[in-house]
């Protein structure tokens, strides 16, 4: 038979409850993904906003039935099955990019851009290359020291490079970093294609 009034009660109630505890689980879980760079706790914090959704279309339906709509409970019941249908798919596409390589993105290679400009054993470099594979950065670059230095000393920059990119970088960051001497021969090859980062002289 048809539903009365009260029985929308409890459920109001129920799920009230439900939209509170969610928001704030989906709230504090997106901060916490947001740090680690994890798609996969993106994803349980947008589980937690598709329960906030489902709870809410559920609040409206006792709210309904409390007004005397009969047909509240369908209704409900097709809205929460177009939520959950909705998530998942947003979840499956943000997973796969997760998993593929892709570029790492404008803002992260002007980032490192900024970094590098801040070394001063660096004349220059070229060959930037970075991709992001799940939630690491793959880096190469070719830089320019002086050409009189040691092997050594050129070893002891290029740590201190690696360490000074990777502290500088909100991401886990792997680098390969290659040592081109800074004579006129590779200056002049790097001007004829427009290099803009040299700097000092060879």
């Amino acid at each position: 038979g048809s539903k009365s009034p009260i029985d929308g009660v409890p459920v109001v109630f129920v799920s009230a409850g439900t939209i509170v505890v969610k928001e704030w689980l989906f709230r504090r879980t997106r901060l916490v993904a947001a740090r680690c760079r994890s798609a996969a706790l993106q994803g349980k914090a947008w589980d937690h906003r598709a329960d906030v959704a489902v709870s809410s279309v559920v609040l409206a339906g006792g709210v309904g039935t409390i007004a005397g709509w009969s047909n509240a409970d369908a209704v409900a019941g097709i809205v929460v099955g177009g939520v959950v249908f909705s998530v998942g798919v947003k979840l499956l596409f943000e997973i796969l990019v997760e998993l593929s390589e892709g570029s790492a993105g404008a803002a992260v290679e002007a980032r490192i851009d900024a970094i590098l400009k801040e070394i001063p054993e660096i004349r220059g470099w070229h060959r930037l290359r970075i991709r992001r594979i799940g939630r690491e950065l793959l880096m190469d670059v070719h830089i320019m020291l002086d050409a009189s230095l040691t092997i050594e000393a050129g070893h002891h920059i290029v740590r201190r490079i690696e360490r000074t990119l990777s502290e500088g970088m909100d991401w886990p960051l792997h680098t390969v970093i290659h040592i081109d001497p800074d004579n006129e021969e590779i200056r002049n090859k790097r001007r004829a294609l427009g290099d803009t980062t040299l700097r000092g002289t060879g």
